[in-house]
């Protein structure tokens, strides 16, 4: 258990350096399958009529609000374009080799730590039970189809398993390199783009000898993250509507696309919020959109890791889903924004009110603002942890370095301590913090640097709300 707490605890301190990413994209967009039952009687599943158009919605959308060309779709009777950006594989051109190839290219070829990958697929999805590596709790693991997927009598249904696309997410993270994947598919084998429309979904896949995929020993080694956006969520219609210009468009890419081209800068967390709202009203409950990963992130780069939380107005109370399980503690004072992008600025966005923890569950805890607002606040807020309360608990630390003792001076819940095990050094060009004989925890900067102090009683905290965290257990 320990061992478990301090390979996530190092994972939280990892620092990487800010620099602008550049971001590539491979998008997919598949109608007309080579098998399908308009080609084949004995098929299984039919073409479909709006993904091709979801990739010119989605890469206009994406193209807006990065300000990047990402090149034109295909023309005439053409299916692929490239720029440099991007890759855009429709139809026939979008066979399993072309898409794989394309991923691989993109990782192992033109992306470099930080930089971003945007891998967008709109098609048909399937499903397979898993039997093997049982790595999903409903025994369930979903396809991507490709064009050339379901030939007769193949001893490869040609369908891209998510252990694929897992082995390729892995390969690019432990890289440095950050994975976007945007999903417009199904994996539920009732799924359907609405009562008149092709599914977007094919019968089961039978799976043998499925190797499992190992995870990367470090999740966000070189700062790298992954984010998920999924049309909906297991058991549900992925469904498309009339997109108004004679013909079909995805519930979902359409709404992804209107909040990515408003909401410029947000995080993925407030974007995918806007889309499950929009697809949620609009198809009453019946689709609703699913996203993983580092939400906290936005396109401009990192994953801003500060203790953040959602806030419910309970009639005349705050109550913040986030307990005492998640180290919430009693008398610590919190922030209220509208939104998760608010909350994560560095700087420029006031909050709506300040607030303390009055009293803690295992899961929720109650605020009690500083002073009543001056408007009504919204129904729903996110909470960011400003000022943590350690409850009188001091972290010792060693300070090898003099320089660096009037800043860990200044931090009320650390206690200078020659013989302790956590120990401040000096290396070259910046200062080092690590158990002593065990892992590096944090790069910092010189003390002389202004980012030096706050960096540091951030990586101090992390490590003694961890440990005050244990010492409830």
């Amino acid at each position: 258990m320990m061992r478990v707490i301090l390979a996530v605890l190092v994972g939280l301190l990892a620092l990487p350096a800010g620099a602008a990413p550049t971001i590539r994209a491979v998008f997919v967009g598949i109608d007309q399958y080579q098998y399908s039952r308009q080609r084949l009687a004995s098929s299984r599943f039919d073409d479909l009529s709006g993904a091709v158009g979801d990739v010119g919605r989605i890469k206009a959308a994406l193209g807006s609000a990065l300000g990047l060309d990402f090149g034109p779709m295909p023309g005439g009777t053409g299916c692929q374009t490239s720029n440099g950006v991007a890759i855009t594989l429709t139809n026939r051109c979008a066979t399993r080799n072309a898409i794989l190839a394309s991923w691989d290219q993109l990782i192992d070829r033109a992306s470099q730590p930080q930089d971003i990958i945007i891998l967008y697929f709109a098609g048909h999805g399937s499903r397979f039970i898993d039997r093997r590596t049982m790595d999903q709790a409903s025994r369930y693991n979903s396809t991507l189809m490709p064009f050339d997927a379901r030939k007769p009598g193949a001893e490869s249904e040609a369908d891209i398993l998510d252990h694929e696309v897992r082995d390729r997410i892995n390969r690019a993270t432990s890289r440095g390199v950050r994975v976007v994947t945007i999903f417009d598919s199904c994996n539920s084998g009732t799924a359907n783009r609405n009562g008149n429309s092709a599914s977007r979904t094919a019968p089961d896949l039978p799976v043998a000898n499925l190797r499992r995929i190992v995870s990367p020993a470090q999740y966000g080694n070189l700062g790298a993250w992954r984010v998920h956006l999924a049309a909906a969520g297991d058991g549900q219609d992925a469904q498309e509507v009339d997109g108004g210009v004679g013909e079909r468009a995805g519930v979902f890419t359409t709404a992804l696309a209107r909040a990515l081209t408003s909401m410029k800068g947000a995080s993925f967390a407030d974007i995918a919020a806007r889309t499950v709202e929009e697809v949620r009203a609009l198809m009453r409950g019946r689709q609703e959109p699913h996203a993983e990963g580092a939400l906290r992130a936005s396109f401009a780069g990192e994953e801003i890791r500060v203790p953040i939380f959602q806030v419910a107005v309970d009639r005349d109370r705050l109550v913040m889903l986030g307990g005492r399980l998640l180290g919430v503690t009693p008398g610590s004072r919190f922030a209220l924004f509208a939104a998760t992008s608010d909350a994560l600025a560095a700087a420029g966005t006031a909050p709506l009110a300040t607030a303390k923890v009055a009293s803690v569950g295992n899961s929720v805890a109650f605020l009690q603002t500083d002073a009543r607002p001056a408007t009504s606040l919204p129904a729903r807020m996110v909470a960011r942890e400003e000022d943590h309360e350690f409850g009188g608990r001091v972290l010792a630390l060693a300070v090898e370095d003099a320089a660096a003792a009037p800043a860990v001076a200044g931090l009320r819940f650390v206690q200078a301590d020659p013989q302790a095990s956590l120990v401040l050094t000096a290396t070259d060009g910046g200062m080092a913090l690590s158990r002593r004989g065990g892992p590096l925890l944090a790069r910092l900067p010189l003390p002389d640097d202004p980012r030096f102090q706050p960096i540091l009683a951030n990586a101090l905290g992390k490590i003694a709300r961890v440990d005050q965290w244990l010492a409830t257990l």
